[in-house]
């Protein structure tokens, strides 16, 4: 029973915590309604509406589906809502053509879409942060899940991916909620937990295909139980497989239903894979052989597991050596985690990495179990997404928390810290609040003022960054959420249209008509003394892209990501 003393330091951590959800909540409303759409979120919109209302799993695929179903429920029931199916694209399978047609040429109010999509994903988080703190008071104690969970929702790229129609948040989740049940049954084997580890990893199967870099950490912890505890390894193992794959296989086997153009169809993913493989055909051969084979549509999640790793090779297998050697390839993640994180969330979180090791609380089956299934994932990762933003990370999350959480329950049991703990958990939350405010809700790409602060950050990260992986420092939450900015600096600058690089998607040229704002399609901006005068927008690191723009000062910044040049003869 708790004392006087310890009940009312956990109102403290109640009302702190309180204060924290209500902080998360309305920084993602804020998102929901104000941000204008991101490219992933209109592709993942636009699949998953297609999934619903026609059976349309081929569109997307090469995503797997759990994510996209649960994100745009509200989608396909929308009144009024056209989808062109007669569409050459719809017919072809081409995902981000037929994204285009959806939103900006089939009379769809395509922000109403994305806003009910949205408010559904903000639910889906909510409820991921209740139940970690539910399952964290289970392993940990009370006081320790209000500590992570505290500092899960506070974190900016938390607070940022919340309300997105994007799979990172959910992927956090099935991720832990797999890892979780995998220690709950190696704590209590029993064959209804066998059975709902095996589902719970089916469900992050079907939600990311990263899931199966878990698989090795599994394979040891069924045969090294760390609990001390006997189970029949070889058995279990066997069926939590089976299982596993069975039941991947059953709730998405139904993906497997005949195209409605296979001839376009088959000859998108011949193209795809020999693309894919350039650098390496002979792979690419082997795999297409055996897509060949397969009823399976274009971009499959199914070639997803190999070409997560051949792909890898294939891609950097010529500069394999440079990049290894290279410490800013090394050292992509760990940079960007110190640039974009906030001074405050560093400080908690490296003192209580620090009491940990002090402590040897990596020594306890729980925290360790959990630690080992992480750790496992960090290389694989790393080397197949060291481009692809931060964001990726975002699945590493709960992990991180659990072990402030652990350093929390041991202050928690001390008599002499549980105070200061309390007095910790009030200044962590004040000063985080604090540090976030001036930056807005929505900033993920956000470098903290050690970094240079919101306005020099990507100019220090230019200097300090591996140059070939420059354009993702800033490309973890944009392709348009800042474009409702350009309205108001195109008035303030005078500028009445702005020109535009011929961009895979179109999507800033669409969005930008949406918003009522004067944009033109101009392919050759490598020779801005040729063109006459004009103003160039460009966004979400293409500028980093281009050596012309790289030394030129810009007529104006909207948001971290978008940057205004004039462009002409006496420019």
């Amino acid at each position: 029973m708790l004392t006087v003393n310890k009940r009312s330091i956990l109102i403290v951590l109640v009302a702190v915590w309180l204060a924290s959800f209500l902080y998360f909540v309305s920084g993602m409303w804020q998102n929901l309604r104000h941000s204008t759409p991101t490219g992933d979120e209109q592709l993942h919109t636009v699949a998953g509406v297609l999934k619903w209302k026609y059976a349309r799993f081929s569109m997307g695929a090469y995503q797997p589906p759990l994510g996209q179903l649960l994100l745009t429920l509200p989608g396909p029931w929308m009144p009024g809502l056209r989808v062109l199916t007669h569409d050459p694209a719809y017919r072809e399978n081409r995902w981000e053509d037929f994204s285009d047609v959806f939103f900006y040429r089939s009379g769809n109010d395509a922000m109403a879409v994305l806003r009910a999509c949205r408010m559904l994903a903000l639910l889906w988080t909510a409820l991921f942060v209740l139940a970690c703190t539910v399952i964290w008071s289970r392993f940990s104690g009370w006081a320790a899940a209000l500590a992570a969970s505290t500092w899960l929702m506070l974190h900016p790229h938390v607070l940022a991916h919340g309300a997105a129609v994007r799979m990172d948040i959910l992927a956090m989740a099935f991720f832990f909620f797999a890892v979780c049940a995998l220690l709950r049954y190696l704590s209590q084997p029993s064959d209804l937990n066998l059975f709902v580890a095996a589902l719970a990893f089916a469900l992050a199967q079907l939600t990311k295909a990263h899931a199966w870099a878990l698989l090795p950490a599994v394979v040891f912890l069924f045969f090294k139980n760390p609990f001390k505890i006997e189970i029949a390894k070889r058995k279990s193992f066997v069926v939590f497989l089976l299982v596993w794959l069975g039941l991947t296989w059953a709730l998405y086997g139904f993906e497997f239903r005949p195209l409605l153009d296979d001839a376009a169809a088959r000859q998108h993913k011949v193209q795809f894979i020999l693309d894919t493989f350039q650098e390496h055909p002979r792979v690419g051969t082997a795999v297409l052989a055996f897509a060949e084979r397969v009823p399976i549509p274009a971009k499959s999640y199914w070639l997803t597991f190999p070409n997560t790793f051949l792909r890898g090779l294939a891609h950097r297998g010529a500069h394999l050596d440079k990049n290894f050697r290279d410490p800013g390839f090394w050292f992509f993640y760990p940079g960007l985690w110190a640039m974009k994180t906030s001074l405050t969330q560093h400080a908690v979180w490296c003192v209580a990495l620090g009491l940990c090791l002090w402590q040897g609380l990596f020594r306890r089956p729980v925290l360790a179990t959990v630690s080992f299934c992480y750790v496992w994932m960090l290389p694989f990762l790393f080397f197949n997404s060291a481009q692809s933003g931060l964001q990726h990370a975002l699945p590493f999350f709960p992990w991180f928390a659990w072990v402030l959480g652990a350093a929390v329950a041991w202050l928690w049991e001390q008599p002499k810290t549980s105070w200061a703990l309390a007095l910790a958990s009030v200044l962590f939350v004040t000063a985080q609040m604090a540090e976030l405010a001036p930056v807005g809700w929505d900033y993920l790409s956000y470098f903290n003022r050690a970094a240079g602060g919101p306005t020099q950050g990507f100019f220090l990260a230019e200097q300090v960054t591996y140059p070939r992986l420059l354009s993702s420092i800033n490309a973890n939450y944009e392709w348009g959420q800042h474009l409702g900015q350009l309205r108001e600096v195109m008035l303030r600058e005078g500028i009445s249209k702005v020109y535009m690089r011929d961009v895979t998607y179109h999507y800033y040229f669409y969005e930008l008509q949406r918003l009522g704002i004067s944009a033109a399609i101009e392919n050759d901006l490598q020779k801005p003394q040729a063109l006459p005068e004009r103003y160039v927008f460009l966004a979400g690191g293409e500028w980093t892209k281009l050596d012309v723009y790289k030394t030129k000062a810009p007529v104006a910044v909207v948001g971290f990501n978008g940057r205004i040049y004039r462009m002409g003869a006496d420019s």
